[in-house]
């Protein structure tokens, strides 16, 4: 696996688990926020090899997403709230860890432009989720 952030200047905004939002309440965040602050239009790459299972366009409340279901491993590879997605890249589509998936953004229900990262086993909102810095440890 790569890092689907590579600019040094990267940092966790939010890990997986148990966080405290705006108003005061806890929710749960099923992946990891990627931010790399003061910087424009920072490229997001395929952290995994594998065959992208699902894309979604802005209105979604995941944003500008690509699902990747990974050659090796029982889960999905997700990257949430794109601003620009690849134009090139299609449902079926075969892709290979670092190849280009678009680029870091705000869409969907987010709260500032960043990649939400993570790892679930099924495609759907409420699948089980996996710690994306367990499975990976890449950010670790």
């Amino acid at each position: 696996m790569t890092k689907p952030v590579k600019n040094k200047g990267a940092i966790i905004t939010s890990h997986f688990g148990t966080r405290v939002i705006p108003n005061g309440d806890t929710e749960f965040h099923g992946g990891i926020d990627i931010a790399v602050p003061g910087v424009k239009r920072v490229p997001i790459y395929a952290a995994c090899s594998g065959k992208i299972a699902a894309l979604t366009d802005e209105k979604a409340s995941c944003g500008n997403a690509v699902f990747i279901k990974p050659y090796v491993g029982d889960y999905y590879c997700l990257y949430f709230h794109l601003d620009f997605l690849n134009p090139d890249l299609s449902v079926a589509d075969s892709l290979l860890a670092g190849d280009y998936l678009g680029t870091m953004g705000n869409t969907g229900v987010s709260r500032g432009v960043h990649l939400h990262y993570g790892h679930r086993k099924g495609l759907t909102s409420g699948t089980e989720c996996i710690d994306p810095i367990e499975v990976a440890g890449l950010y670790a």
